[in-house]
């Protein structure tokens, strides 16, 4: 089901932003600054983007991690690996990139930088786009976690598609309805060649483009979405500060607590709202807070089954949502 965020909504972006720009600094402080939101091109620190690439080598002990989750998968994917996703760089594994490497004519020693996965695309899956002109109404990005893909709506039809890939099952990317908040150029290969940051609060999540195109259509970030480098710089041309995108999955939700009220946040307050409103609770985007509008529609619902007007959740509430 695709949600059309009203024109009022629009206005929320700013206060969006404002309230995920202070959480992020609160939950991250030490990932460096992301560039304010602005419609100039700016600059990005890689580190403070969502936690893609390292160069991987040969050490001991092994290196672990969602990236190496990925490596993984993208060398299954081009023949070269059969093995567990386990996330260890282990000498299976690293056979298998030296592999790789030889058969690119680069020289076989194991380590893993933007030739190797730049080695492991076949250039097949390039994203076909007719499409030359820019959309001239009001865009909106809904991504698709479970079919990989990002669709382009303008004034609520669909104007273009894009395969993307989406964070890895350690490292979900996640689910709720945001704004872009900033856009820039990053330093750093890892992220491509665009960058537009969201209004997620618990993380540095954006949409950017690849230094592994070989990956696209599958799991692979540390949450963000990436796109082809080419596809990217068309989207980033057709895309404003405050444009929303609502990022959607049928995945299992967190697990929730009894008790949420006013002043709460988090990925499973995105689920709380969602079934609010789905029961006609609730109108507004659902972006993590718990705020005064939440409240209300609390209310209304125990209203509805006669039910003391708190304005705060419980075991019951949580069942009547469908959340547990």
């Amino acid at each position: 089901m695709v949600i059309v965020i009203k024109k009022k909504h629009i206005v929320l972006a700013f206060l969006a932003f404002v309230a995920a720009t202070v959480m992020t600094l609160y939950i991250i402080p030490n990932e460096g600054s992301i560039a304010v939101s602005s419609n100039k091109d700016v600059y990005l620190e890689s580190e403070a983007l969502c936690r893609d690439k390292r160069q991987l080598k040969p050490q001991s002990p092994a290196l672990e991690g969602v990236d190496v989750v990925e490596l993984q998968i993208s060398l299954e994917r081009a023949g070269y690996y059969t093995g567990e996703h386990d996330g260890i760089y282990s000498a299976s594994l690293i056979e298998a990139v030296k592999k790789l490497q030889r058969d690119n004519n680069l020289e076989p020693n194991g380590v893993v930088c933007d030739d190797v996965w730049e080695a492991m695309f076949d250039g097949k899956a390039e994203t076909k786009l007719a499409i030359t002109e820019a959309p001239a109404g009001d865009l909106v990005l809904v991504v698709d976690l479970d079919k990989r893909q990002l669709t382009v709506l303008e004034d609520g039809e669909e104007y273009a598609k894009f395969p993307v890939t989406i964070g890895l099952p350690q490292s979900p990317s996640p689910v709720g309805d945001f704004y872009v908040k900033n856009k820039g150029y990053p330093k750093g290969s890892g992220f491509g060649t665009r960058w537009m940051g969201l209004t997620v609060p618990w993380g540095g999540y954006g949409i950017h483009g690849t230094n592994n195109p070989g990956a696209i259509g599958g799991h692979g970030s540390a949450g963000c979405i990436r796109l082809f480098n080419r596809d990217v710089e068309k989207l980033y041309e057709w895309v404003d500060i405050g444009t929303p995108v609502i990022l959607n999955s049928q995945r299992t939700p967190p697990k929730f607590r009894d008790v949420y009220q006013k002043g709460a946040g988090g990925q499973a307050v995105v689920y709380l709202q969602r079934a609010l409103r789905e029961k006609g609770f609730y109108e507004e985007p659902a972006d993590s807070f718990f705020k005064e509008e939440e409240e209300e529609a609390v209310k209304r619902l125990q209203a509805d089954y006669r039910l003391p007007r708190t304005g705060k959740t419980d075991a019951n509430l949580i069942y009547l949502l469908g959340l547990r």
